[in-house]
């Protein structure tokens, strides 16, 4: 009785949107019929506006990931008993970052809704044991924390440049992955992102998101897509050249946040069972010849791919077969796989 109770409830507080045409829609509100609102509440999408923002959350769900991981979702807390989940994201206490992270495409992606404010990014309350996370991506304090490690001065630009050679705030999930405004901005949460090399980030990882929503469009088709990192990666001591791994905060032995070596996104398609990991090289300074490739390229098949993969200022690129990929990159859950996702 007590549930039927708050269904009613709820149901008095609620608008309904009947869809009557390409554009329109009818405002129906309760103990009303149709034809007694189609003439007065008919309306464009468009017009319909919203008097107050959502307000997304992040939190803990009890579940373990990947053994070592605790499982974070962001979404919306829409009722008592109602959350709307936009993602999920498998972190790491131990290195306070992500793991991976997990979403699904819709083919409808490329209609999105664009153009909104860019929202500020948050750490979200009682996930990280640090504190001021937006602290230790900014230019001068990475700067100062990347050359200590490297045994240069502070101030030295020798990796940290100011141009775009410097570590940004990377999306695993992007906020182009999502159609509507307010899934759009819960992807503003520092777990949702790793140290991530602008100069890749802007070009190779960016075409590699556009790529996949391409092909979520074009093949009218819902995709499921895990985002994560893999290594440390690493740079070459000043004095002793000695490849120095990379992290954004250290305090005496403490070390967290560390810089991915590569990115990786797998790509599946649950229908068909077909999939494909496409891996880019989080290191502007480092070649094809220092990089284990360690599962064979298969990016010349996927005529839908339009990086620049040997491209190193743009972040070297390959794909390989989820299977070849998961020997390696364990991290990945295991999923069913029937072939490459052409």
């Amino acid at each position: 009785m007590a549930d039927k109770a708050a269904q009613q409830a709820a149901r008095r507080n609620t608008i309904d949107f009947p869809y009557i045409s390409k554009y329109d829609f009818i405002i129906q509100l309760p103990k009303r019929t149709e034809r007694e609102w189609q003439d007065k509440w008919t309306v464009l999408f468009r017009q319909l506006t919203c008097t107050v923002n959502p307000v997304s959350t992040i939190r803990y769900t009890g579940n373990s990931c990947n053994v070592i991981g605790r499982e974070i979702e962001v979404g919306y807390q829409i009722t008592t008993t109602r959350f709307v989940r936009t993602m999920l994201i498998c972190f790491d206490t131990s290195t306070q970052s992500a793991i991976y992270t997990y979403y699904d495409l819709i083919p409808g992606i490329n209609n999105q809704i664009r153009g909104t404010p860019r929202p500020d990014w948050e750490e979200g309350s009682g996930i990280y044991s640090l504190s001021n996370v937006n602290s230790y991506y900014v230019r001068g304090t990475q700067r100062r924390t990347i050359n200590t490690l490297l045994g240069l001065s502070a101030t030295d630009t020798k990796y940290i440049q100011d141009n775009n050679y410097f570590l940004s705030r990377g999306h695993l999930i992007a906020r182009s992955d999502y159609f509507y405004a307010a899934q759009q901005n819960s992807t503003f949460y520092f777990p949702n992102a790793l140290p991530q090399w602008q100069s890749f980030n802007g070009f190779n990882w960016d075409q590699t998101e556009t790529d996949v929503q391409d092909y979520a469009a074009k093949n009218n088709v819902s995709l499921q897509v895990w985002t994560g990192g893999y290594g440390i990666a690493t740079l070459p001591h000043e004095t002793t050249g000695s490849e120095v791994p990379l992290y954004l905060y250290v305090s005496g032995n403490t070390r967290l946040i560390p810089v991915p070596l590569l990115y990786w996104k797998v790509v599946y398609n649950p229908i068909t069972q077909r999939g494909v990991a496409l891996i880019g090289v989080n290191n502007p300074y480092i070649t094809w010849n220092e990089i284990d490739q360690f599962c064979f390229d298969q990016s010349e098949r996927l005529t839908w791919l339009n990086w620049r993969k040997d491209d190193q200022s743009r972040g070297l690129s390959w794909a390989c077969t989820v299977t070849a990929f998961r020997r390696i990159v364990q991290s990945m859950p295991e999923i069913e796989i029937r072939g490459l996702l052409f």
